[in-house]
């Protein structure tokens, strides 16, 4: 009642300012927690768990998109895709996009998930499991794990 939440949310950068302002250095990421974060998510418990490795999510696109035009039948057009592709497998490497599944699996296991539970959707867990899920989410995300 007193405005937690909401200046949480500002510092978060989750609502805005309405008075005032907010200074945090650049280097800083802050994560929030949600309480009610994958309630009604579709996504799979490793589906949510990843959804917010942003500049790994980001490589990966960026990568399949070069292998996508790699496939080219005009020469030219292949040979600076091929230029893409080498820039998007630098990318997808500094950004730690061969370490996701570890760093995944072992955020998941730590909370005590099954792998028989990855599969599962976040819609059917209990509140306290989706809270589990919402935690991963946080510790997978720039702000938890140091991006």
């Amino acid at each position: 009642g007193c405005g937690k939440s909401t200046l949480l949310k500002c510092i978060a950068g989750r609502r805005s300012v309405q008075d005032g302002e907010i200074a945090i250095a650049k280097e800083l990421e802050v994560g929030y927690f949600e309480q009610t974060a994958v309630s009604g998510s579709q996504k799979t418990v490793y589906e949510e768990a990843r959804s917010q490795m942003t500049r790994i999510n980001a490589a990966k696109a960026a990568l399949e998109a070069a292998e996508r035009a790699c496939e080219s039948s005009d020469d030219v057009e292949a040979c600076k895709a091929a230029d893409q592709l080498m820039d998007a497998l630098t990318e997808f490497e500094v950004a730690g996009g061969y370490e996701a599944e570890k760093r995944i699996a072992g955020v998941l296991d730590g909370l005590g998930f099954a792998r028989s539970q990855w599969e599962v959707r976040c819609d059917d867990l209990s509140g306290g499991w989706q809270m589990r899920v919402a935690l991963a989410r946080l510790l997978l995300s720039p702000a938890g794990s140091g991006e």
